[in-house]
């Protein structure tokens, strides 16, 4: 064997040991559990209301890491479709609401073939990992509670609120996770119970009948992921971060809001309606 393939042999190693994917697969309610929800304004007559609100959601979980570029690229595709039902009350210094919620959708699992992939990351259990739309759905309850604080011509700031959510999942998705080895993946969450607690503050601009709001939160799962530290031999266990940046448009009747969220391990976006049931007061 001549110098140069000699050498060959001991680089390859080193080389492709820094090509390594990271797999994370977590809850699809990662970060996208709690959206939005409407609320009275302080200048209206009516205090309390009851909505109903259908929210859509396209997202993009599980990481993966070509190091050589340090490029990172989310690998699935998540989509799904989200029904609640909440009540929201106004007092002169509080507002609140709670409610439950229906969720239904597709986990896109995107195949991975570990020919393509070396390093720490990519054994022979993850090459048994198969593509295909898997369905999940979730039931769950959620609420809040917020000080505010009214602002010149009707305007007001919801100045700190505290946003909670929890709920049980079911579906092929979980039972995917579920069957998978321990070692197979980076992080593989098995739980069937979500659940995330956060900190919320919001402005809104009311113009005639309608008004205009921003909301922006930051919160963590109340559940902690089990992350498996291959390449250092270590086991260390993870609670998931979000933040999310909403906004909104209300009219009398109806409000419609787009939300963006971005977690640990996946981003997602939302597009959502509420109406609301009760009488407008005048």
């Amino acid at each position: 064997m001549n110098k140069n393939s000699t050498l060959f042999f001991i680089l390859v190693p080193v080389v492709f040991s820094g090509c390594a994917r990271k797999s994370y697969y977590l809850s699809p309610f990662n970060g996208n559990a709690t959206t939005y929800y409407a609320k009275p304004l302080l200048a209206d007559s009516a205090k309390s209301a009851t909505y109903f609100s259908a929210t859509f959601t396209a997202g993009a979980p599980n990481d993966q890491y070509y190091t050589y570029d340090n490029e990172k690229r989310l690998s699935d595709n998540l989509k799904a479709f989200q029904f609640s039902f909440h009540r929201s009350h106004t007092s002169k210094y509080f507002q609140a609401y709670y409610g439950a919620s229906f969720t239904t959708g597709t986990y896109e699992v995107t195949r991975f073939d570990s020919l393509h992939y070396y390093g720490n990351y990519a054994n022979a259990d993850l090459s048994k990992i198969l593509g295909g739309h898997k369905y999940f759905a979730g039931a769950g309850l959620a609420g809040g509670i917020n000080l505010v604080m009214p602002l010149r011509r009707g305007h007001e700031w919801r100045v700190l609120g505290v946003e909670t959510s929890i709920g049980k999942e079911w579906g092929d998705y979980l039972n995917f996770r579920k069957s998978m080895p321990d070692s197979s993946a980076t992080a593989i969450s098995k739980n069937d119970h979500y659940g995330y607690i956060g900190l919320t503050s919001e402005l809104v601009f009311k113009k005639r009948q309608n008004a205009f709001g921003i909301k922006w939160a930051l919160g963590s799962s109340l559940y902690r992921t089990i992350e498996l530290g291959k390449a250092y031999r270590s086991t260390t266990y993870v609670v998931p971060l979000y933040f999310s940046t909403t906004f909104q448009y209300s009219r009398p009747k109806f409000t419609v809001f787009t939300q963006i969220n971005a977690t640990e391990h996946a981003e997602s976006f939302q597009l959502g309606a509420s109406y609301k049931l009760s009488k407008i007061h005048r």
